[in-house]
């Protein structure tokens, strides 16, 4: 088993395997390097350009993203089982049935907008 994904398991054991593997395996996906790597990584790249990670949160991981105006942005969000939607809260909560969905209401932009920092 990979470092990260065992990572994975161990800080967010409410996301099911399937979910958790679509996260990892995500090519926007820096793990626990997300926290210390994010601003340097997404210097210079475009609106909506976003990297994944784990989040301090319990039970949830991280997004960090450049905005329209070029200032990055961070949030976290999480996977419910019961449900199957991924979530966040901004002052309410959202869900959507799609990680894609979840990350262009997030950024407030459309999916074809999103730009994986690889």
């Amino acid at each position: 088993m990979s470092q990260k994904l065992s990572a994975s398991r161990k800080n967010h054991r409410i996301v099911k395997k399937d979910e958790e593997k679509q996260l990892t395996n995500h090519p926007a996906w820096k793990g626990s390097y997300f926290v210390s790597q994010k601003k340097i990584l997404l210097l210079d790249q475009k609106p909506f350009s976003y990297l994944l990670g784990l989040s301090e949160q319990k039970d949830q991981f991280a997004v960090a993203w450049v905005q329209e105006n070029g200032l990055i942005a961070d949030s976290s969000f999480g996977y419910n089982p019961q449900t199957k939607t991924w979530f966040y809260s901004n002052g309410s909560p959202h869900e959507c049935k799609h990680f894609e969905d979840l990350l262009s209401s997030m950024f407030h932009c459309s999916r074809e907008d999103l730009s994986p920092c690889r």
